[in-house]
């Protein structure tokens, strides 16, 4: 006969160990909000296509290299391939430093080598589908630059254009957003704005949103004049949910 004390223990442990799973899956400890005084931290949304074209590849390369330059720290999804592939190689070659924000499914799969930092989402819960992961790219970063990408680019863009449209947690005063458009590539997205616009759809003036640059380099730089201008509003909420960066 089995003892209850032995079958009680049992059942505890396993409580114990699927909630230590949990927390390991949902970053445990570095979902903790903690204020943050390090260096400036540029998310970069892009692909993880690994068809994605080479004129792509070589401007996401460019802004990951100077991003690492100019003393920075790259967020951005922690994929090998793509936008977030060449991102991620190019910073780590010119010593910069990285931070990945993935989501459990693809950890194995699509995870790049190249992150000094990863912030694992588990897609249920609090952390449904990709909110989680779309959450912490934005908490951990400063600024936020679409290059070209999928769905999920798009996805990450609107909703940082919508917190932006409604001021969600001071965005507007405090995380430029900015889409890189090479060669046209977003220029759907812009005529779409420009016909809420002209609808009356959209309450604010489209630059209010998300201003729109050919050139990576360029965008960066809008985005830390913006942060330099903004002084205080933003250094004052700067949080981090990370456990090394």
């Amino acid at each position: 006969m089995v003892c209850p004390f032995k079958l009680a223990l049992s059942a505890i442990s396993a409580v114990v160990g699927f909630v230590a799973y949990k927390k390991m899956i949902n970053g445990g400890s570095s979902r903790e909000r903690k204020p943050y005084d390090g260096p400036l931290r540029i998310c970069v949304y892009g692909s993880s296509s690994i068809k994605t074209p080479k004129k792509y590849l070589d401007a996401s390369a460019l802004l990951g290299k100077t991003i690492a330059e100019k003393k920075l720290i790259c967020i951005n999804g922690g994929g090998k391939t793509g936008v977030m592939g060449a991102v991620n190689t190019a910073v780590r070659a010119a010593g910069g430093k990285t931070l990945g924000v993935i989501h459990a499914m693809w950890i194995n799969e699509e995870q790049s080598s190249e992150l000094d930092d990863v912030i694992t989402t588990s897609g249920d819960g609090d952390d449904y589908g990709l909110h989680g992961r779309k959450e912490h790219l934005m908490r951990n970063s400063d600024a936020l630059i679409a290059m070209p990408g999928g769905v999920g680019t798009f996805e990450e863009l609107l909703e940082a254009m919508s917190m932006r449209q409604l001021n969600l947690e001071n965005f507007r005063s405090r995380i430029p957003v900015c889409v890189v458009n090479i060669d046209g590539y977003y220029d759907g997205i812009i005529m779409q704005m420009n016909r809420a616009k002209a609808d009356s759809l959209l309450s604010r003036e489209i630059e209010e949103v998300v201003k729109v640059f050919t050139d990576p380099i360029e965008a960066l730089d809008y985005c830390l004049d913006f942060i330099e201008k903004a002084g205080e509003e933003i250094s004052s909420k700067r949080i981090t949910t990370a456990s090394k960066l």
